[in-house]
């Protein structure tokens, strides 16, 4: 399974890229071999099971979102989101910065 997450707001972006089958997690741009790859897997796509496809608010200013791309054998799942986010978005969120504290 591969795993590619963009994440884009005003001041910052961050990136993100999982090949469980490799061994592989990269945050932006750097190789991390501190994280546990299986446990990020699993969370991610815990917290992401709940989301739709897309969200959406064009009346916000909010520049802020993200893009995540799910490739499982031959199946692609894709999520985006711009100015309006899913409910969970902090644990997502908290995910992410547990991973990048560990580069």
């Amino acid at each position: 399974m591969k795993i590619t997450i963009q994440i884009f707001g005003p001041y910052k972006r961050t990136s993100v890229f999982v090949d469980d089958e490799q061994r592989v997690l990269v945050v932006d741009g750097i190789k991390n071999d501190k994280s546990n790859i299986d446990e990020f897997v699993s969370k991610i796509l815990r917290i992401v099971s709940s989301w739709d496809s897309r969200y959406e608010d064009t009346l916000s200013l909010d520049e802020s979102g993200y893009k995540i791309k799910i490739e499982n054998q031959d199946k692609v799942y894709t999520y985006t989101a711009k100015g309006d986010k899913p409910s969970n978005y902090n644990e997502f969120t908290e995910c992410l910065r547990g991973i990048e504290e560990r580069k």
